[in-house]
């Protein structure tokens, strides 16, 4: 991941230093000149014909310049077809002649000097510059659409971190709102449970302070904090509901989103303790070859209700962050009856 991240960053500057200053423009014309020169080689050293094909390929220079920086923003991309046409007409024509008189110094050929000032080779120096502006605007527009895709990847990504930051923020909220109401129970209660139960929260509060920030933290800890969880519902139902939890410690140092599967266990407490006579919530975590699996239970109250899945922030706010974060990457299931409620979430996950 670490490598990743160096590589893009190293890749990011690199391109804006080399599309601030246009090396790669002169890069090209350095390979066009030596390749044009090692086609088109005569008598000259390979430095002389270098150069000579430098001064011709200047024009050419001047010529696909003024189509990509004039042209084609002005009239081009405004839909003007036909004043397009004529520009880059006219500027082929001022530039032909000039490409002919340079054609005419540098060669050495008499032969070939003589036929510099027919139809025929003015021609073919037209066409030679239509070449330079045809290849010119092909990788300009190759270059504009990898562009767009990177942006539009950046965007994207940018919209999915703040997306899972808003989500975040409405979690942390949710799950504070409903500790403290179990709290305040205890308390009207005036249950010496009330003290133990402060504790409880205080770690997991400390858990949301320092790590539910983080893009992602370790597996274990996760755990952890969904059996402190566990712990402070059962202080506050006491022997009113059956609950039990087996969470399988990872063998590997997965990583996680934080507070991702704690909704699920949150969401099973909170449907599954409202029929006092026979309320239940069976929570059980297997590591996978992949990642963690996790299935939870809980019972349902006989009074009649909406359905489970579509109720409450916590869930609509877990399946976003699963479609978000873990694409491609889940699997989700609901199995609901009148009497029971079972969710299995299964996540492959990376390694730190």
């Amino acid at each position: 991941m670490k490598y990743h991240l160096v590589s893009d960053r190293f890749y990011r500057n690199l391109s804006h230093w080399t599309e601030r200053y246009k090396l790669h423009h002169a890069a090209f014309w350095v390979l066009s000149a030596i390749v044009g020169a090692w086609i088109f080689r005569n008598s000259e050293t390979p430095v002389q014909a270098a150069i000579k094909m430098m001064l011709i390929l200047s024009v050419h220079m001047v010529v696909a310049y003024v189509n990509l920086y004039v042209l084609v923003p002005r009239f081009l991309r405004r839909k003007q077809y036909l004043t397009y046409s004529s520009g880059l007409l006219l500027t082929l024509g001022s530039a032909t002649f000039p490409m002919a008189i340079l054609v005419h110094t540098i060669l050495n050929d008499q032969d070939l000097k003589s036929l510099v000032w027919s139809t025929f080779f003015l021609v073919v120096i037209a066409l030679s510059l239509l070449f330079t502006v045809a290849v010119s605007m092909a990788i300009k527009l190759a270059k504009d659409w990898y562009q767009e895709q990177r942006n539009r990847q950046d965007l994207e990504q940018l919209q999915l971190q703040t997306e899972l930051k808003f989500l975040k923020t409405q979690i942390n909220p949710h799950f504070l709102f409903n500790s403290l109401n179990n709290i305040y129970g205890l308390t009207l209660l005036k249950s010496d449970k009330a003290s133990e139960s402060i504790l409880k929260l205080s770690g997991i509060l400390r858990y949301l302070l320092h790590e539910s920030s983080k893009s992602e933290v370790s597996l274990e800890l996760e755990l952890e904090q969904m059996e402190n969880y566990f712990e402070l519902e059962v202080l506050r139902l006491g022997s009113k509901v059956e609950a039990s939890i087996q969470l399988q410690r990872p063998t590997n140092s997965w990583k996680i989103e934080p507070m991702l599967m704690m909704t699920l266990l949150e969401n099973a407490f909170k449907h599954g303790s409202k029929d006092l006579d026979s309320s239940y919530v069976n929570c059980q975590g297997l590591e996978t070859s992949t990642g963690y699996a996790l299935r939870i239970t809980n019972s349902l109250t006989h009074k009649p209700q909406k359905n489970v899945e579509s109720s409450g922030i916590g869930l609509l706010n877990l399946q976003k962050r699963l479609d978000l974060s873990y694409e491609n990457a889940h699997r989700y299931s609901v199995t609901q009856t009148p009497e029971e409620y079972s969710v299995e979430l299964s996540l492959t996950l990376n390694k730190a």
